[in-house]
């Protein structure tokens, strides 16, 4: 999905959302993001990780992430909400370089998210960071080539 907000002057790509895990209650998920501003030289990447957990297992608190290479991502908080008094959710996001998801594109990979009360294991499926690329690949290649003149 691509969006932009012509007020913040804010280009964004967003990946399908990504489920990995739950019960109806609990939902884990994912999306790989870019967003480029105007008159910045690239685009930033990032994974979004949208979590929402039961009253009884409350707040994750994620903090890091590792991928099965060892390579570590801070995770910044983006957001807590609490719905019908007993559902939490939290958003926590990872920058992440294009040099990482270029790398990424043939085998994919697997992550761990860690927080204070709970970890998680996903995968980053090669198929989607290709897919994730080329459309980053489409829609930003066309604004710097618009800034670059005819």
């Amino acid at each position: 999905m691509v969006t932009r907000d012509d007020f913040k002057k804010i280009t964004t790509i967003k990946s399908p959302e990504i489920v990995f895990g739950g019960d109806g209650v609990d939902i884990y998920q994912y999306h790989l993001g870019a967003e480029m501003k105007d008159g910045e030289e690239k685009p930033n990447y990032y994974l979004m990780l949208i979590t929402q957990r039961g009253y009884g297992q409350s707040w994750a608190f994620w903090e890091t992430a590792s991928d099965q290479n060892g390579k570590e991502f801070k995770l910044t908080n983006e957001g807590r909400d609490i719905y019908v008094s007993d559902i939490v959710q939290e958003l926590s996001s990872a920058r992440m370089s294009r040099e990482y998801l270029e790398g990424l594109r043939m085998a994919g990979v697997r992550w761990r998210v860690y927080g204070q009360r709970a970890t998680k294991d996903f995968d980053l499926a090669p198929n989607l960071i290709s897919g994730f690329l080329q459309k980053c690949d489409e829609q930003f290649g066309r604004l710097m080539a618009s800034k670059s003149g005819p």
